[in-house]
């Protein structure tokens, strides 16, 4: 007894250990790297100013938009007369994502012309923002002291021809200019402007506009989380390819809505917050059938089949009537399909028990009705026939399995008088380890473990122990090292199943008192206990021998359906002396007439 205590304490010891010291290997959040492409807005426009004194050129509090569909940026001396040419770029940056790290931007211009004959200088970005330029361009935002630092620059002299592009690279101070949540504003100024040095001739570039055709360009490329989905389709519900283009929407909390058509091509679509839904028509413009799929916002990456109905085939709403017996939440109600042995979901609504949820569905087609919740999965056969308003009812006996979340399913059941089996699922490969341990009672408070197996980074388990004794009650324990998405830590998660032999009835009380510490009794056979002697004590006022009587049918009852513990020889003999005792009463009786 000793030694199996021992060597179950240490097994607790090593399975512990082992669970704090399992590396993580749950699903990470994908981050990727991307480059993305801006052109400046219409408002880019160029401010200049002439004058005969320098000074007043360069420090005037306001300029002269230019009518040119070409932005000069320098100054030029022509007796007598100088100028000051600043030009002003809008790129909207606000597509951005919030959590994006900026890992660097090229700023790409069109140089149209190089007049820098006089000197070279370099094209210098930089900043007024928030507040300079305004939008659109006021006079006032010619003033130099809005406008300050070095985001970049570029020296005209490696201007070697000109009708082609050339590239800024934007330094850290640049990339600390760029607005993820509205515009990016740019000031581009001659070097020898913003070191206060007349010119003597002429010295300045001509760039591309919007409204010239030659935009300006911000390459930015970023690294961020994001949330992926793939895009498979369209298909019709046979699993051939459909050839018409379906126009799909993308919705979530806080970013704006996007679109795209989906046409037979896989489409990858990164986003920065989990997608709260997608819809797509499944029929011409003019009528209004839309499918909906709300994605699953704990998976990082989800691939999404397009479905449309056969062309051949007409197709309807149907709604069901969802009765909540149980209280789930987090639930989400499906349709399925099988497309060459694999099942694909059709459609996919945010379970909803106060209105109905729709579908649409093809007639006499036949569809999988899958429900995932808090409390495990459950699935209905449905062939959408002529009754379109269905009712679902919600019971306890849908789940077969003990469930932590949507997915991770978990149970343990006696197949056989021998054979016990144990089920782990977690498609989601949020799980490190695992440990079963198969045991029985050896007394009320002791047990001894029979068998016991380990498994890292599980996913798809199923356990089979051959060995079981077909007239003992068995125990199982199952432990997991489970990573919780939404408190963002590892925890040790354990189940208990009761495995009893075949044809044996379970105590309800067999784990009630368990928290109240040990008993030198079996707390479980309490509530028996007391109901044989309440039976006893009811009928006792009225005769005891048939209270007697009474009493071990009852506890025989009790026995039975596994309340109470007692063998069948103890109760043969009270039986017995229940029979003795109402022959004593019955004597007793005739002596006294």
């Amino acid at each position: 007894m000793k030694a199996t205590a021992i060597q179950i304490a240490l097994l607790s010891i090593i399975l512990l250990s082992f669970l704090a010291l399992a590396p993580p290997t749950a699903k990470a959040q994908i981050t990727t790297t991307k480059t993305v492409v801006f052109e400046t807005t219409s408002y880019d426009t160029e401010l200049y100013k002439t004058g005969t004194n320098y000074a007043t050129v360069h420090d005037a509090t306001s300029g002269t938009e230019s009518t040119y569909t070409y932005l000069e940026i320098g100054q030029t001396y022509s007796s007598p007369n100088y100028e000051i040419y600043r030009t002003f770029l809008y790129f909207s940056t606000d597509s951005l994502p919030d959590n994006a790290t900026l890992d660097n931007a090229i700023l790409s211009i069109y140089i149209a012309s190089d007049g820098s004959t006089s000197a070279e200088f370099n094209i210098t970005i930089q900043s007024g923002a928030p507040t300079y330029p305004h939008i659109p361009i006021e006079t006032t935002d010619y003033n130099y002291q809005y406008y300050s630092g070095d985001g970049g620059s570029f020296n005209t002299s490696e201007i070697t021809t000109t009708g082609t592009y050339y590239n800024i690279t934007l330094n850290s101070v640049g990339l600390g200019w760029i607005n993820k949540s509205g515009y990016t504003k740019l000031c581009l100024r001659s070097s020898r402007d913003i070191n206060n040095i007349a010119p003597t001739g002429y010295e300045s570039v001509f760039i591309g506009s919007k409204e010239g055709g030659y935009p300006a360009k911000l390459y930015i490329t970023y690294t961020a989380t994001v949330w992926r989905y793939i895009f498979f389709g369209p298909y019709y519900e046979d699993g051939t390819a459909c050839f018409t283009p379906v126009t799909v929407h993308i919705y979530s909390e806080t970013q704006n809505p996007y679109t795209f058509t989906l046409d037979g091509d896989t489409e990858t679509i990164d986003w920065v917050e989990p997608v709260t839904y997608i819809t797509w028509n499944i029929s011409d413009p003019t009528y209004n059938k839309t499918r909906v799929i709300y994605p699953d916002p704990t998976l990082s990456q989800q691939e999404i089949y397009i479905f449309v109905p056969n062309p051949d085939t007409p197709s309807y709403l149907y709604t069901f009537n969802v009765v909540d017996m149980v209280g789930v939440t987090d639930a989400y109600l499906e349709t399925r399909i099988n497309v060459n042995g694999t099942a694909r979901t059709v459609e996919r609504q945010k379970l909803d028990v106060v209105n109905e949820v729709p579908f649409w569905m093809m007639w006499s087609q036949r569809y999988q009705l899958r429900l995932t919740c808090n409390r495990g999965t459950a699935v209905w056969s449905f062939i959408a026939l002529t009754d379109v308003e269905q009712t679902l009812l919600i019971t306890p006996d849908l789940f077969n399995y003990t469930a932590y979340g949507r997915y991770l399913t978990v149970n343990a059941t006696r197949l056989n008088s021998t054979c016990i089996q144990v089920r782990y699922y977690d498609p989601t490969e949020r799980t490190t380890v695992i440990q079963v341990k198969i045991k029985h009672k050896t007394n009320t408070t002791t047990f001894t473990t029979d068998y016991t197996y380990s498994k890292i980074t599980p996913t798809d388990e199923t356990v089979l122990w051959n060995n079981a004794d077909p007239e003992t009650d068995y125990y199982v324990d199952i432990f997991a090292n489970y990573y919780v998405a939404s408190e963002d830590t590892y925890k040790v998660l354990t189940w208990n199943f009761t495995c009893p032999r075949l044809g044996a009835t379970t105590n309800p009380w067999e784990n009630l008192f368990t928290v109240l510490g040990t008993f030198p009794f079996n707390p479980s056979n309490l509530f028996g206990v007391l109901i044989t002697l309440a039976v006893f004590a009811v009928f006792s006022y009225y005769t005891v021998d048939v209270a007697a009587f009474l009493a071990v049918l009852t506890a025989a009852t009790l026995t039975y359906i596994g309340w109470l513990s007692i063998s069948w020889t103890a109760i043969t003999l009270a039986f017995t002396i229940a029979i003795f005792i109402a022959l004593q009463h019955k004597k007793k009786r005739m002596e006294e007439i």
